[in-house]
């Protein structure tokens, strides 16, 4: 019997420890859920006032701070607020900086958006430049940055553990440049085109490169038995040069395959469906990529380019103009929305440490490692270049400037935050951020009228040659033909893309001979060259065409009066072949 007693007594008293358990656990979820709400509705605040800033900016023409420095500064402001105000810091603790959130989240519409907004002309006509710039340029930071780095702590500076490892993974992160403020006021002033599209470009593909880099060094980790030396070296260079081919490749295979998709089916009918397949394949090129171990970003990025080359001429004309505007939102949202993150990571990020001596040096050698990558690689460029194709000193200098860290910087920084090296790597990596947007990004106008470059430049002030006809209000992300004076093999690729690649992905462009049957006239369009050609079309009304005696080859709708430029989609036209 008291056994039975003993039993009783022990069962109740398990079970009202349960339950208060389980009372706990949901007050515990409820104030996390709490916390959440809150941080995440001051974070949508901190983005509502920097959009009414911006607005009054752009209303008084106050170029001085960008959207992302605005941000920044509210973000800085509010977390001092939260970290030294009185009571439950626990919102403190929900507002700490998330790289997975960051990659999966909120990189990847900017990314993509970069690609797919890229102007391709201008991109084309200086890719070589870009080229250079962006994987030989970031090597080269990378490591000089590095270099300086390792000799600074090797020198006993402020007892600071750091091996040459975590200094080459400091290089290779603070390589990624981030000029979105600079570029923004060159957008807003219209700068010289070629200078933007050089630093457009390099950012576009810097950002790439640093973060495959950055991974690819930070697996040599002095715990494991695979030093980084000259074997190792060589071999991050083989492992480098596979993850960008390969990541390029899964890009460029999901935009074609979409492009397809869109061009043979008839999905362009129901809008909304077709922008929703859009969007999804597109994000699917990140994922695709990072399931199989290579880079998420450099596949978006090629994703987008890929999807602003083929696919999007395949688009009904309101999911291309639905496309263009969703993604220029979300970059709009998911970059003031980091950098709003980014400024309260100053104050509630939990893993700071302080080394002044260290984040001066860091300043420095940034400085130090850009000029490093651009004047020598512009000398470099400029030898192969004709006289005026050359960089001038004034852009390369400009380029220095511009040369800008951001928000990839800090989430790759964030991502390893286990020793006390990678702590202090991570409040350096963010002084360097804010030092770089608020001082060199604020300057840039000054810049601008001291190395006095010029502004106001249009688009259209140099007419591409072209074999087709397109409407720049229609399709801004108009292709790039091939020109003379371009680099051999780059002229070489546009001559096979426009022979080959574009009649296959691109609706523009019909074949004569063989009429569209759907997916049986992919083949059809790698027909020999001495053959019937495909031939890019235009729309144009059945009255222009009478009137200037053109072969009318298709007839879809009624008539209607023709602008200046054909425009290349519409629901009422006639094919103008333009041929040979």
């Amino acid at each position: 019997m008291p056994n039975l007693v003993q039993a009783g007594v022990s069962l109740i008293s398990r079970r009202s420890t349960e339950s208060e358990a389980e009372v706990a656990a949901e007050q515990s979820a409820e104030e996390i859920h709490v916390a959440t709400s809150t941080s995440l509705l001051l974070l949508l605040g901190l983005l509502m006032l920097t959009v009414i800033t911006v607005w009054i900016f752009h209303i008084r023409h106050f170029r001085f701070v960008h959207e992302t420095g605005l941000s920044i500064i509210y973000g800085v402001i509010a977390g001092l607020i939260i970290n030294y105000a009185p009571g439950d810091h626990s919102i403190q603790n929900r507002t700490v900086f998330d790289s997975e959130i960051f990659f999966y989240v909120l990189l990847v519409p900017i990314i993509f958006h970069a690609g797919y907004s890229l102007k391709q002309r201008h991109f084309f006509r200086n890719i070589a430049g870009i080229l250079v710039y962006a994987l030989i340029g970031t090597t080269i930071s990378t490591f000089i940055f590095g270099g300086i780095m390792y000799w600074y702590v090797a020198a006993g500076n402020e007892n600071i553990d750091m091996g040459i490892v975590d200094c080459l993974s400091f290089g290779a992160l603070i390589s990624a440049t981030d000029p979105v403020t600079v570029l923004a006021i060159f957008s807003e002033m219209r700068a010289d085109v070629d200078l933007y599209a050089l630093m457009f470009g390099e950012s576009v593909l810097n950002d790439a490169v640093a973060i495959v880099l950055f991974r690819t060094i930070a697996s040599y980790q002095p715990g494991l038995n695979n030093a980084f030396d000259a074997a190792g070296f060589f071999k991050s260079i083989g492992v480098f040069l596979g993850i960008f081919v390969g990541s390029m490749a899964i890009g460029l295979a999901v935009a074609m395959v979409t492009a397809l998709f869109m061009k043979q089916s008839t999905i362009k009918h129901h809008p909304l469906l077709e922008t929703a397949a859009f969007v999804l394949l597109s994000y699917s090129s990140y994922l695709a990529a990072e399931a199989v171990g290579l880079s998420g970003i450099v596949s978006v990025l090629f994703t987008g380019m890929g999807q602003a080359h083929y696919t999007f001429n395949n688009l009904s004309e309101e999911s291309q103009n639905r496309t263009k505007q969703f993604f220029e939102l979300l970059n709009f949202l998911a970059e003031n929305f980091v950098f709003s993150y980014l400024g309260l990571s100053l104050f509630t990020f939990p893993s700071h440490v302080w080394r002044p001596g260290f984040i001066i040096v860091s300043i420095l050698a940034c400085i130090l490692s850009r000029m490093c990558n651009v004047f020598p690689l512009s000398f470099v460029l400029n030898l192969f270049k004709k006289p005026y194709k050359r960089i001038p000193l004034k852009f390369q200098l400009m380029m220095v400037w511009a040369g800008l860290r951001g928000a990839i910087a800090f989430s790759l920084a964030s991502s390893e935050t286990v020793t006390e090296a990678q702590k202090i790597i991570l409040t350096t990596t963010l002084m360097i951020v804010l030092f770089t947007v608020l001082v060199f990004g604020g300057g840039t106008t000054m810049m601008l009228q001291f190395l006095k470059i010029r502004v106001g430049v249009s688009d259209d002030d140099e007419v591409p040659t072209s074999n087709y006809v397109s409407n720049s209000k229609q399709n801004p992300l108009a292709n790039h033909q091939p020109q003379e004076g371009q680099a051999s093999l780059v002229r070489r690729f546009l001559n096979f893309d426009q022979n080959y690649l574009k009649p296959v992905f691109d609706s523009r462009y019909v074949d004569v001979a063989e009429p569209d049957t759907g997916f049986g006239s992919v083949l059809a369009s790698f027909k020999n060259r001495k053959g019937p050609r495909p031939v890019p079309v235009v729309d144009a009304s059945p009255d222009e065409l009478a009137a200037k005696g053109k072969t009318r080859l298709d007839r879809d709708g009624d008539d209607e009066s023709l602008d200046d430029t054909p425009k290349i989609s519409g629901s009422s036209s006639v094919k103008l072949q333009l041929g040979d």
